[in-house]
């Protein structure tokens, strides 16, 4: 582990994320990685829920909203990556 190397994605899940990253960095994004997991985070920064109708391929995350403290989840249109979760009355 390299705590000043970036991280990175072992795959890529999000399809078409090239032309969705080329979209966001003419927007002014900054990318460390090549991995799909910050087109996701960015193109949820630009659109909000909206950025689901860029996303291709099999996926399934959640996003803490912060300033609004709101879990989102998603998950492929085909339901081919599980989105698992749960409920419960304490914190962890």
């Amino acid at each position: 582990y390299n705590k000043h190397k970036p991280k990175r994605n072992i795959g890529k899940f999000i399809t078409k994320d090239k032309k969705l990253r080329e979209e966001l960095i003419k927007k002014g994004y900054q990318f460390l990685t090549q991995g799909d997991t910050e087109v996701v985070l960015y193109a949820w920064k630009e659109w909000g829920i909206k950025s689901l109708e860029y996303f291709h391929g099999m996926f399934a995350f959640a996003i803490y909203d912060v300033n609004q403290q709101k879990i989102f989840g998603a998950r492929d249109r085909a339901g081919e990556k599980p989105f698992y979760y749960t409920l419960q009355n304490q914190p962890y």
